[in-house]
C-alpha cells in the first residue's frame, strides 16, 4: 500500500471528479485534497515514519504570493499499514479558494512541503 493510497483511504467517501482533488507526494511529505471545483472539503497530510511529537500545518499561498495559515500547528496521529509507517493529520476545511491558490502541508519532522494547486473543474 503506497503512502498516498493510505492517506486517500482516510478520506473515503469524498467527491471523485473535482478540481480541488489532488494526491501529491514531495519527499517525505504527502498531501491529499478533496473537494469540488474551488471548494475544499477535507485535507489530509502525512509524513514518513513516527517521529516523536510531530506537528503539521496547512498554509495557503494565493495567486499574489501572499501566504496565510489555514490550519495551525497540530499534532499528528501515528498510523501503520503493513510495513508502511506514517504520521497523519486530517483537517475539515469546508472553504472556497481563489483559482490558482496553492494549499501546502509542512511538518516539523521533515524538510520541505507538499503543495496542491486549486483550480476549477474541467
Amino acid at each position: 500500500m503506497t503512502v498516498v493510497a493510505a492517506v486517500a483511504a482516510l478520506l473515503a467517501g469524498a467527491c471523485a471528479e473535482a478540481g480541488a482533488d489532488a494526491d501529491i507526494r514531495e519527499g517525505a511529505v504527502g498531501l491529499t485534497v478533496r473537494g469540488r471545483g474551488l471548494h475544499v472539503s477535507r485535507v489530509a497530510a502525512s509524513v514518513d515514519g513516527h517521529p516523536a511529537d510531530t506537528r503539521g500545518r496547512l498554509v495557503a499561498v494565493g495567486p499574489d504570493g501572499y501566504e496565510r495559515t489555514v490550519r495551525g500547528w497540530t499534532y499528528g496521529r501515528p498510523v501503520s499499514a503493513g510495513m508502511t509507517r506514517l504520521t497523519v493529520i486530517v483537517w475539515r476545511i469546508n472553504r472556497t479558494f481563489e483559482p490558482g491558490t496553492r494549499l501546502c502541508a509542512e511538518f516539523s519532522a521533515a524538510a520541505g512541503r507538499a503543495c496542491a494547486v486549486i483550480h476549477r473543474a474541467r
